[in-house]
């Protein structure tokens, strides 16, 4: 679902000397809702910096009510190792639904007080 706003995020990468794709970006909003951490192909270099997007939806229209991007993070490893998406290789294609095992890590980075009774939540990984 569409929370009325277009995604503006275009494919960004860049090759290193030897030839290795090191960041990348992008993803439809279309695709947010569904995906969980399932994708291939890898675009993640360990320990680049990133942040996380938090997206929160109405449960039952699923439209969109507010963003929230966090504060850069300079431990990409720690996160993902956390969230157990150390083997997701397009990590920063598309969004993921947030598991209930996720939201202790995920509260410290936002001010917004994540309620899952309330609202359904996606987050996104966003180079700085």
């Amino acid at each position: 679902m569409s929370n009325g706003k277009e995604d503006q995020s275009t494919i960004l990468g860049s090759v290193d000397h030897e030839g290795r794709l090191r960041s990348c970006d992008g993803g439809s909003k279309e695709n947010r809702r569904t995906k969980n951490a399932t994708s291939k192909n890898s675009c993640k270099e360990h320990n680049m910096a990133l942040r996380i997007r938090l997206e929160w939806y109405d449960k039952s229209t699923d439209l969109g009510l507010g963003e929230e991007l966090s504060n850069i993070i300079e431990d990409n490893d720690f996160v993902f190792t956390t969230l157990g998406l150390t083997d997701e290789h397009q990590i920063f294609d598309g969004g993921y639904n947030v598991l209930p095992e996720w939201i202790s890590l995920l509260q410290s980075y936002f001010t917004h007080p994540i309620d899952t009774a309330r609202h359904d939540y996606q987050i996104a990984f966003r180079l700085p």
